[in-house]
């Protein structure tokens, strides 16, 4: 097949005729329906796609994989003469939950081993991004040329007790050496002692010095705050200043993401006046996990929220578990604390 309708076209199509069916309808339609509708009724119908239909096995032909999983195909070389089948929903839960991931390499001994292999799985992946320590920032960043995905690094990490000056500095160098995310730990010690000036002096200086398309993540560490009511002021007084995500932990407390405090920061994201996303972060390891998370946000939030633009998994074992789901093997959770 020649001149195949590129990725984003069809995605973009598919947005379309979902509008369209519910103007018809006069409600909301699932984007699962709309698709059906959309590969029954419209796509059969264009002359280089008619062989992509819903039902039965289809031959492979050029198809790009990129392709095939834009419109909710997976390639399946295992048959004779290979050929391509409709993708299950928890295969297309799995990938797209692949799309949100930060692949993390915080390792407390700061090794450089990993990170070529870190850059690579993302880059074959097509992971959001990587998050690793400010002093690779420069090498992902000329490992990840071109491929997508983003370089996000921390500061004021992982106590939250460093001094404004110190932060901004530490922030500008990673911003200069290529960094697209910042992942600022809010002064939660502060926060706690009713500090909030000093908390929220933090965050503004630091949204003082990231513009768009970069982006501000503040980490909360919702672990030591106590209380769903105090992860609630958190992150009312994140986005008050400037952030851009809200991001629950920085994975070196025993006290990761939970899904109560996950509902508190969304709940706060609802009432801003400006789009804000959300990155669960600290022993998210197994697909149902991670589903969980994507379903809570696509409840508060709108059904098909949660995408590399308003939520992110901060993982380092996430992606072998929801790969695992993708590729038909048995299912294990990862091993980090991350």
């Amino acid at each position: 097949m020649q001149s195949h309708l590129e990725p984003a076209e069809l995605f973009h199509q598919l947005l379309e005729h979902r509008y369209l069916m519910a103007e018809r309808r006069g409600a909301e339609v699932r984007t699962k329906e709309a698709l059906a509708d959309y590969l029954a009724g419209v796509l059969v119908a264009a002359p280089n796609e008619r062989q992509l239909r819903l039902g039965g096995d289809v031959p492979v032909d050029d198809v790009p994989t990129g392709e095939l999983q834009a419109i909710g195909y997976v390639r399946d070389d295992g048959r004779e003469g290979g050929t391509v089948e409709p993708m299950t929903e928890r295969i297309a839960a799995a990938r797209r939950a692949i799309g949100l991931i930060d692949l993390t390499d915080l390792a407390d001994d700061h090794a450089p081993g990993g990170i070529g292999e870190l850059c690579r799985r993302a880059r074959a992946h097509r992971t959001a991004a990587v998050c690793v320590w400010p002093e690779y920032v420069s090498t992902c960043a000329k490992q990840l040329a071109g491929s997508g995905v983003r370089v996000a690094t921390v500061v004021n990490f992982p106590g939250g007790d460093e001094a404004v000056a110190d932060v901004v500095a530490a922030a500008t160098a990673a911003l200069a050496d290529g960094a697209d995310d910042i992942d600022l730990v809010l002064p939660y010690e502060a926060f706690l002692a009713d500090d909030d000036d000093r908390a929220g002096a933090m965050v503004s200086a630091l949204a003082e010095l990231i513009e768009p398309p970069r982006v501000l993540k503040v980490i909360l560490e919702t672990g030591a705050l106590g209380s769903v009511d105090a992860v609630a002021r958190a992150a009312r007084l994140a986005i008050r200043h400037g952030a851009d995500f809200v991001k629950t932990s920085t994975g070196k407390i025993p006290a990761g993401a939970t899904l109560d405090a996950a509902a508190a920061m969304l709940d706060a994201i609802a009432a801003a006046d400006r789009t804000v996303g959300l990155k669960p972060s600290g022993g998210i390891r197994t697909f149902d996990e991670a589903m969980a998370y994507i379903d809570l946000a696509d409840s508060v939030m709108g059904e098909g929220w949660a995408t590399p633009a308003t939520f992110r998994f901060g993982a380092s074992g996430l992606l072998d578990a929801l790969l695992a789901v993708v590729e038909g093997g048995p299912e294990t959770a990862g091993t980090s604390t991350y």
